[in-house]
């Protein structure tokens, strides 16, 4: 098998426009929850979450996000994941349509996911018990 070798850049400022160029979506046209149980679900945490974080842990600058894209490898938009929730600390507070973890240098310190049905059953025919 060969691999694959990108293209020779030239300079740093090359570099910075290809990286431009790359379109990292903020939504994929799916539903946030597939009930509205789950969307309750989630819609609690984080307000609860923000609530706390914003009393207990304002220094740190919590930042809790709930089912946007997190981009985890520079330069593959196709490479994320969208966690129910997580929590970021050390970021600025600012409105994030997504969140690409090589921007801040933070990666999430915790993710949750709501369990709901379909996941149950896709983790039960791969025999998992959740």
């Amino acid at each position: 098998m060969t691999p694959i070798i990108a293209p020779e850049l030239e300079s740093v400022q090359q570099i910075q426009e290809v990286q431009k160029e790359i379109f990292y979506p903020s939504e994929d046209g799916e539903p946030l929850a597939e009930t509205s149980v789950h969307a309750d679900a989630i819609i609690a945490t984080v307000d609860v979450l923000r609530n706390y974080l914003a009393e207990k842990l304002a220094e740190r600058s919590p930042v809790v996000l709930a089912d946007q894209f997190l981009y985890y490898a520079q330069g593959f938009p196709r490479l994320r994941v969208a966690p129910d929730v997580m929590v970021i600390f050390d970021i600025p507070q600012q409105p994030y349509d997504n969140y690409k973890i090589w921007e801040t240098g933070k990666i999430p310190s915790v993710i949750f996911e709501i369990e709901a049905q379909k996941l149950r059953d896709h983790l039960s025919s791969l025999g998992i018990e959740a």
